[in-house]
Parts: C-alpha cells; structure tokens; sequence
C-alpha cells in the first residue's frame, strides 16, 4: 500500500495533503509529518482528506495523537474535504464530534487563523 505526503504552506499554517492509503505500514510517515507541522505552525495543522482513499484506525489514531497534542497548547488540527469514504468514517467514528472539518482550505485557514 502506498501514500504520497505533500505538505503545503498557507497563511502560517501547514496544510498536510496525504494521498492514497494510510495503514499499519504508512501511518508512521503521516505521524511524523504531523508532529513536525505541529512544532513548525504554532499547533495549528490542517489535514486535508480528499486524497485518502483508506485509513486504518492506526490513522486515525495519528490523528487523534496530534488532535490532543494541539490541543494541550491552544492549538488544533482540522479536517479539510474529506471525500465521501472518509467523510463516512468520520462520521460512523463521531470523530465529527471531536474535529473541526471544512469543506475548503481557504474556509479552513480563515476559521483556524481566527483564533489564533
């Protein structure tokens, strides 16, 4: 299984753009890559979903690791565009309930630089 991480810089905020499938073999690089856009963008990430066409729960819990991370300083992780696989995961695993998810980056920048 493969994924493709691009990391994309917008307004102060790291905008992690992971493609393909995030399982027990790939989700150590998408936990890496948030950590380090935690410690660069002031915890402040956003993830954008459109590209994953699978995640495991080892994923999801990369998610959630940095969710509380981010969290702990002020800071957040959003969900941006999730396709309608992942939007459906996110619902079934009320992670809908515990991220913040737009349906744009330019939606997402402008709600999470206002509270920054």
């Amino acid at each position: 299984m493969s994924l493709q991480l691009r990391i994309a810089r917008v307004d102060g905020l790291d905008v992690l753009v992971p493609v393909g499938e995030v399982d027990i073999s790939t989700a150590p690089v998408l936990s890496r890559a948030l950590d380090e856009a935690l410690d660069r963008s002031g915890a402040r990430v956003l993830v954008d979903l459109s590209g994953v066409e699978y995640m495991e729960a080892v994923g999801f819990n990369a998610l959630i690791r940095a969710r509380k991370r981010a969290v702990s300083v002020g800071g957040t992780v959003a969900l941006v565009s999730p396709n309608s696989r992942m939007a459906r995961l996110i619902g079934v695993l009320a992670l809908d309930k515990v991220f913040p998810i737009y349906p744009t980056t330019s939606a997402a920048v402008e709600q999470v630089r206002g509270r920054g």
